[in-house]
């Protein structure tokens, strides 16, 4: 069924669809009267309905049901990441939120490539959209503006007792072996750092605030592939994997 997004989900009987989400409807999905779709305001609630009346100015249609808001899945997974270069960075947005990161952080590495200032955040929350739209989820991940490395560690400390850093060293703890040994936290924040490493300065720092190293794996990976490794290790291991 086709979903769609609509921030103010209304409480009578018909729902309004306009702007870039009912040409999205019209002329990308192909949507007819008659049709039923999904509509969800990226906050947990969602309901369905039918297509009643479509044309240029949007599309009316009559709610058929309301589905309950599912609780917020655990642990809540903050990723915080370096910022790789180009379209790199939209896949891992998109991605990330598929895999079901509750809050993605951009971080200014000292080796990090990308420098982001925050204007095109309308674009990643755009991006974000579309990836909850395609996956069926229904609550959008929390996107941050970018924010140097020694203010990310600060507001990791305070977002979450359970915090980890990924580490391509041999020593590092198995991801999954460490979120167990946590304990099944309600939070768990993740840092990825750039593909030229950490200086000495900013892994004493992840030591001193109390990041615990842990490995994605023998392979040394890009920042998005490693971004998109740490949340399903997580994910999969809060669930008994």
């Amino acid at each position: 069924m086709h979903r769609f997004f609509l921030e103010a989900l209304p409480e009578g009987a018909t729902a309004l669809l306009g702007g870039e989400e009912a040409r999205h409807l019209r002329d990308v999905r192909r949507v007819c009267v008659g049709e039923c779709v999904v509509l969800f305001d990226g906050r947990g609630g969602s309901l369905e309905g039918v297509v009643e009346d479509l044309d240029r100015n949007g599309a009316r249609i009559r709610i058929e049901a309301r589905r309950p808001s599912a609780p917020p899945p655990t642990p809540r997974v903050i990723l915080a990441t370096a910022v790789p270069k180009g379209d790199r960075w939209d896949w891992l947005l998109e991605k990330a939120t598929e895999a079901g990161a509750d809050e993605i952080r951009p971080v200014l590495f000292a080796r990090g490539v990308a420098r982001p200032d925050g204007t095109k955040r309308a674009k990643w929350e755009r991006i974000a959209r579309e990836a909850c739209k395609q996956c069926g989820r229904n609550v959008l991940p929390e996107i941050g503006d970018p924010v140097g490395f020694s203010e990310a560690i600060e507001s990791l400390k305070a977002a979450s007792p359970t915090r980890f850093w990924a580490d391509p060293a041999p020593d590092a703890e198995p991801v999954a072996k460490a979120f167990r040994a946590a304990g099944a936290p309600l939070a768990c924040a993740v840092l990825i750092g750039p593909e030229g490493g950490l200086e000495r300065h900013e892994s004493e720092a992840c030591a001193a605030a109390g990041f615990r190293r842990v490995s994605l794996g023998p392979n040394v990976l890009r920042i998005e592939t490693a971004a998109l490794a740490a949340i399903v290790a997580i994910r999969t291991a809060a669930e008994g994997g």
